[in-house]
C-alpha cells in the first residue's frame, strides 16, 4: 500500500472525523505508532518508541500527503512490514 492510498482510505470514510489514532495490533495488543520517518529506500514506515506519545492524526496526515508516492511500511519490533490493509475499530485505524 502507498501513503496515497491510506490517505485516500481515511480521508473518505464516513468516521475520520472521528479517529483516536494510528496502531498496531501485536501480540494480541495495541500499541499506538509514535513516529514515522523515510527511510533510504523511499519508503514511508511508522514506528513505536517507549516513553513517547502516540502520533497525531494531524502528523499522520500531514506525512502522508508530504510522501503520497512512498509504500507504507511498519515496523513490528523485530522486521519491516507492508502495510496490506487496516481495519477500523472503536474509532482506531488498526494496521
Amino acid at each position: 500500500m502507498r501513503a496515497r492510498d491510506l490517505l485516500t482510505a481515511l480521508t473518505t470514510s464516513s468516521s475520520a472525523a472521528d479517529y483516536q489514532g494510528i496502531y498496531l495490533m501485536y501480540k494480541e495488543n495495541l500499541i499506538p505508532f509514535t513516529t514515522n520517518a523515510q527511510d533510504s529506500h523511499n519508503q514511508l514506515i511508522l514506528f513505536f518508541e517507549p516513553k513517547k506519545p502516540a502520533l497525531t492524526l494531524k502528523e499522520l496526515y500531514t506525512q502522508l500527503m508530504l510522501h503520497k508516492n512512498l509504500d507504507l511500511l511498519y515496523w513490528d519490533g523485530e522486521s519491516r512490514q507492508k502495510v496490506l490493509g487496516f481495519r477500523e475499530q472503536e474509532e482506531k485505524i488498526i494496521l
